[in-house]
């Protein structure tokens, strides 16, 4: 099919042209990278109900694919007082294919190679951005370009006294120790009282990304973790793993409840943080084997993400999701496509990774 959709990039009706281009990038085929290239100057419209244009859509698809090409329109698009490719994020259900786009920080996130190019524009860009999803925005690209993104740090720094605090505490975390210049305004911010829940832990637990130290996050999350949310206590305490020994019986409660989302996150917590096989892999496995018939929820591929090691009796669920011919994702358009390839890289991941795990143990008692 793809030769097909190739040809219709450059057809005289821009519908059809751009929903070729469309599925031509969505589909991230490295051989038509020169013909996404070629559609760059493309600025024929989506349509009348979406904003951008041919050529923004050939962006995304080289961004996706790595190629260099896409560096310069992503300057350009930064630096526009307000991107086309927008600043949200738009989820449908999977009914019906929308030819949209991205938000920008989706696109940022798919280049941190290129993190140096972009970041002197980004980092302008921060300092001028007038709304709250604009900073937003940014810092989630930030975020996922990690410690190559070390240069705007002074940026994240100003931006904890602002409304996108705790997106700039996530980007500071991500930094890493490069981000230790943070470290005052962080444990300022993990103790402000008038602060929001979700800022004050997510505050203290990028103390403990950027420098080790775990008695701010002990502190702030206290002995009964919230569950919901960027800052989700739970989430936090089972990054800190065996440092969070305090807090893991307020963690075990929350196995015994009734959301499947609170008891995947504190399965997960309670792996990391003492290892206790027997509490958690029953719980993952019975929120997991749906998936084994194709049937998918987002809980169910976070559970697939927290199954550590030594988990052998989910690897044949897994294997049976890996084998279905329906698309493991809940969504529409081309999060659906994107979303399918993720998650099922997601399982072959985990499965080699208890393979590895039950190899070595096998290996050790030899």
């Amino acid at each position: 099919m793809l030769p097909a959709l190739v040809t219709r990039m450059a057809d005289l009706d821009d519908d059809v042209r751009s929903v070729g281009v469309h599925l031509v990038a969505v589909a991230g085929n490295p051989a038509h990278a020169d013909a996404l290239a070629a559609a760059l100057a493309d600025r024929s419209s989506l349509s009348a109900r979406l904003p951008g244009t041919v050529g923004d859509i050939a962006v995304w698809g080289l961004a996706r694919l790595g190629d260099p090409r896409c560096v310069a329109p992503l300057v350009e698009h930064i630096t526009r007082a307000e991107t086309i490719v927008g600043y949200s994020s738009n989820h449908y259900g999977a009914d019906f294919y929308w030819v949209e786009l991205p938000g920008i920080h989706e696109v940022l996130a798919l280049v941190p190679q290129y993190a140096a190019d972009l970041l002197p524009v980004v980092r302008a860009r921060l300092r001028d951005a007038s709304s709250l999803g604009e900073r937003r925005a940014l810092c989630q690209a930030i975020t996922a370009w990690g410690p190559m993104a070390a240069g705007v740090v002074p940026e994240l720094i100003e931006l904890l006294d602002s409304d996108a605090a705790e997106w700039a505490a996530e980007a500071l975390a991500a930094a890493g120790p490069a981000a230790a210049s943070a470290q005052a305004g962080l444990r300022r911010l993990a103790l402000d009282a008038p602060a929001a829940p979700s800022v004050r832990e997510t505050a203290a637990w990028a103390v403990w990304k950027v420098c080790a130290d775990p008695e701010p996050a002990l502190g702030v999350l206290g002995t009964g973790p919230r569950t919901g949310g960027l800052g989700s206590g739970v989430q936090r305490l089972a990054d800190l793993g065996p440092a969070a020994g305090p807090r893991l019986p307020s963690v075990r409660e929350l196995l015994d409840g009734t959301d499947d989302w609170t008891r995947v996150r504190a399965a997960h917590a309670v792996w990391a943080i003492s290892g206790e096989l027997d509490l958690v892999v029953p719980i993952l496995r019975e929120i997991v084997l749906p998936l084994g018939e194709g049937r998918m929820l987002p809980v169910r591929r976070a559970a697939v993400r927290k199954i550590g090691p030594r988990a052998a009796s989910v690897v044949p669920i897994l294997q049976r999701a890996l084998a279905t011919d329906r698309r493991l994702s809940h969504e529409s358009g081309w999060r659906a496509i994107h979303g399918d390839e993720e998650f099922r890289d997601e399982i072959r991941h985990t499965v080699d990774r208890i393979g590895r795990s039950a190899t070595e143990e096998e290996t050790r008692y030899a």
